[in-house]
């Protein structure tokens, strides 16, 4: 941690906010911000823009809890934007490193400006305690998402045919990571880009776990084709039947959901398989 250090670019000057013990056993600096450092780790501090994983807890001065994460043990993860906090809050994050740790006293009209909660008076004082998990750049973030999305891809492709070859499936691949088996071809055209189509369907995961069925409602499912209205699966792999075509889809996680989870039935990075009948387009 470098605290409340400063660089004036434009005049290559470096000087140190004055601190003084504020009489509380808090230090002070001159916009404000009372603060108490309880670790002191090394590392480059959190810069705006910067993706942040922390512990924090507020109360009041009479220690009266507002809010925090260390009773569920669910960190909270932001970005760290200029208006995300206001005024000495702000500054009190961007001087915390990596495995820091840091208590922070401010106005509380520094962070909630005139929209005040109830409980709270203009001048009242809050008080943060705050432990620093992590501190990631936008460059950081994208490097490991690119290295998540690269290593899943290659899991998945995986899972897809050893599924394929137990269940001796005839499937194809496109070049997205989709697989695909055309059971009955069908007739005529295939359906395009907004145009609406029509079909039976039943969802299941590679387990055999069914999550959804028009079949079971008695009702076919429509929708408009590649308006972004469907997971990119459907968009990419419904036109691959005709009228009438039966087949399966086996559907990679990136072409699904993703690292989202769909309630209890669909964890996240599932591999999707659907049994498609083409019902009819226009």
């Amino acid at each position: 941690m470098k605290h409340f250090n400063y660089f004036l670019s434009g005049l290559c000057l470096l000087f140190f906010v004055a601190a003084c013990n504020s009489g509380d056993g808090y230090k002070k600096t001159d916009n404000g911000l009372k603060y108490q450092i309880h670790n002191d780790a090394s590392g480059d501090n959190a810069s705006i823009g910067d993706f942040l994983k922390m512990h924090i807890s507020y109360a009041t001065m009479e220690d009266s809890l507002i809010y925090s994460t260390f009773r569920n043990n669910r960190p909270l993860e932001l970005k760290l934007s200029n208006t995300l906090f206001r005024g000495a809050l702000n500054q009190g994050f961007e001087n915390l490193s990596e495995g820091d740790s840091a208590t922070f006293v401010v106005v509380a009209d520094s962070v909630y400006g005139d929209n005040l909660p109830k409980y709270l008076n203009a001048g009242d004082q809050l008080k943060y305690t705050v432990k620093m998990i992590s501190v990631a750049s936008e460059a950081d973030i994208k490097r490991e998402r690119e290295a998540k999305t690269k290593t899943q891809r290659a899991d998945d492709d995986k899972a897809i045919k050893a599924y394929i070859e137990k269940n001796g499936l005839k499937a194809e691949r496109l070049e997205s990571g989709l697989y695909y088996v055309i059971d009955e071809p069908g007739s005529g055209a295939n359906p395009t880009k907004g145009q609406t189509v029509k079909v039976h369907y039943t969802g299941t995961l590679l387990d055999g776990s069914k999550f959804d069925s028009s079949k079971d409602r008695n009702r076919p499912f429509e929708f408009p084709l590649g308006q972004g209205r469907v997971i990119q699966g459907w968009d990419t792999g419904i036109p691959l039947f005709k009228k009438g075509g039966k087949g399966t889809l086996l559907i990679p996680s990136h072409l699904g959901y993703g690292e989202r989870a769909m309630g209890a039935k669909i964890p996240a990075y599932s591999v999707l398989v659907f049994d498609i009948e083409l019902l009819d387009f226009n």
